[in-house]
């Protein structure tokens, strides 16, 4: 949203002022500030006409207050790409510090663009929905967690990704057993980054009748009939228990595509990686960052 000037909403610093809540046009041109850091080059300010404040004009802003903006884009684009953490710090010839606070910013950044996103515009919106899981680790594969991935199978676009616990399951129990040592007991929270995944649709479906393709959990039925209200579950089959078909449509085939590149573009999910996650915190916001990247992609759904 432009004004006739060609600028875009400012909100004022000041918190008294009443133009500091709710972005406006209130304001003015005033003067620039040189940068010392990074790309030398002239800011715009501006003054709000309400109570006077001058204000840097990335106030607000991605940027506000970076030293070396110009690398956000090649960030995004490297770190999505399949390369690690410290081998995108050296192609971007900066601390690795930089990047840490820098992915800090960025999927704060993200994350409330999302959100707005499915509220307020109609991205997301579509009739046919999947849901379904993967599995990851968190340093070995004694902290294993599951990855929700929810995903819009009319425009092909990531609603929602959400990272949770998960308890120990098939052969690191049994190695477990054969060492001798007590089985660690991980509480499971599965269920709320399902809850959470699910909700992110009902918030794009905004009441509207709509599909959910999954597999065959025993447990996605009740669960999105409890979250997902006017909405119809159909269950996919394995495509391995099915004859090939050439013209057969794939109702999963976003989702399954939107794996296959996660895989494939971050570097700690990749088969056979010596990348792997420190925290759960660290793996959300890496999963932000690609589904943001990954959003912004210009993409041709399949009729």
């Amino acid at each position: 949203m432009r004004d006739k000037r060609g600028q875009e909403p400012r909100i004022c610093p000041n918190k008294d002022c009443k133009n500091h809540h709710t972005p406006s046009f209130d304001f003015c041109k005033d003067g620039f500030h040189q940068r010392t850091m990074g790309k030398k080059e002239k800011v715009q300010k501006y003054r709000c006409k309400a109570c006077g404040k001058r204000f840097h004009g990335t106030y607000g802003r991605l940027t506000y207050r970076q030293k070396k903006p110009e690398i956000n884009s090649q960030f995004l684009r490297t770190y999505t790409a399949g390369v690690s953490f410290r081998r995108t710090a050296f192609l971007l010839r900066v601390n690795r510090k930089t990047l840490a606070q820098r992915i800090i910013s960025h999927v704060a950044f993200f994350r409330k663009k999302h959100e707005q996103s499915l509220q307020d515009t109609d991205l997301f919106f579509g009739t046919r929905y999947s849901f379904d899981e993967m599995e990851s680790k968190v340093g070995s594969k004694k902290n294993p967690v599951s990855i929700s991935i929810a995903v819009n199978e009319d425009s092909g676009r990531i609603v929602d990704i959400q990272v949770s616990k998960m308890p120990l399951k098939g052969r690191i129990i049994e190695k477990i057993k054969k060492q001798g040592l007590p089985i660690p007991i991980r509480e499971d929270f599965r269920p709320e980054g399902r809850v959470n995944a699910l909700g992110a649709i009902a918030i794009a479906a905004n009441g509207d009748p709509i599909t959910i393709f999954t597999d065959g959990g025993t447990s996605y039925p009740d669960l999105i009939s409890q979250v997902v209200r006017n909405a119809k579950h159909s269950v996919v089959p394995h495509y391995r228990n099915l004859l090939p078909d050439r013209n057969r449509h794939d109702n999963m085939f976003w989702h399954n595509h939107v794996c296959a590149r996660i895989r494939a573009d971050v570097s700690r999910l990749a088969r056979r990686s010596w990348c792997f996650s420190r925290s759960i915190d660290a793996l959300q916001a890496h999963l932000d960052m690609f589904m943001e990247y990954f959003n912004n992609r210009v993409y041709t759904a399949r009729p």
